[in-house]
């Protein structure tokens, strides 16, 4: 069986791949917002997904070592998943896109 690889994202290197997965998850979890709420996902973020996604990369892949991470999943060559944490204070972190 081939193990899952987690690999640290880089905007650039990786943007691809950030890309797609970022605008699935944010699909999906935008829909289930508006299903909540009625509200549009232009009235939620104010603007289309992709450029959301696209203007997000920066932010979720740029934490110092100590403050955050940011990872791809990769399994048998192919980028499966993403998700990264963010510290808050000191013992308290918030999990990111996962």
């Amino acid at each position: 069986m081939t193990p899952l690889r987690f690999i640290t994202a880089h905007p650039l290197t990786h943007r691809e791949p950030l890309l797609a997965l970022n605008t699935e998850y944010l699909t999906w979890d935008l829909s289930e917002v508006e299903k909540l709420t009625g509200k549009s996902t232009q009235q939620l973020i104010g603007m289309p997904i992709s450029d959301y996604a696209a203007n997000s990369l920066e932010s979720l892949c740029t934490e110092s070592p100590n403050q955050g991470g940011f990872y791809l999943a990769e399994w048998q060559g192919e980028m499966v998943g993403m998700g990264g944490w963010h510290r808050l204070r000191e013992g308290v972190a918030e999990i990111r896109r996962l």
